[in-house]
């Protein structure tokens, strides 16, 4: 009897990676999650051009490239300097007008890879979030124009 049951539990675990990914699986038991690196911006100077870029990632996660990212700010940019999204980058250029310290803030939302996308609501959906953890973020970042 005590047989019987291990291999009705080795078959369903057989079962369970099959149905899932083995990457898929380990980020639901550990939750993936989006996250923007503390870091410090360079110091920039008025009337020279600045770029400056922050990397987003999805801690937990077994492919940080097949997520979408979504990157937005809060207002509080140095006058002249602008950003705009590549992939998983939110990169700063422009040329300051001002000096100043200027604070502001990164939001960071992301969507699943088509491999967590489900429509019928079959046994491994998630719409709750319980495996793929909470999908936005945000952290505040600080430019100094001298």
């Amino acid at each position: 009897m005590k047989r019987s049951l291990k291999i009705v539990a080795f078959l369903c675990l057989i079962l369970s990676f099959t149905v899932m990914a083995c990457g898929e699986l380990v980020d639901c038991i550990i939750s993936a999650k989006p996250t923007l690196p503390p870091k410090t911006l360079r110091i920039g100077q008025v009337g020279v051009a600045y770029s400056e870029t922050i990397q987003a990632s999805v801690k937990n996660a077994s492919n940080d490239d097949s997520y979408i990212y979504y990157l937005s700010i809060d207002n509080g940019l140095p006058p002249g300097i602008g950003y705009y999204q590549q992939g998983r980058k939110i990169i700063f250029t422009g040329t300051p007008t001002a000096a100043g310290t200027h604070t502001f803030k990164v939001h960071l939302t992301i969507d699943y890879p088509d491999t967590w996308e489900d429509d019928d609501d079959d046994p491994f959906s998630d719409s709750n979030n319980i495996c793929l953890g909470n999908d936005t973020t945000s952290r505040n970042y600080t430019i100094v124009i001298e």
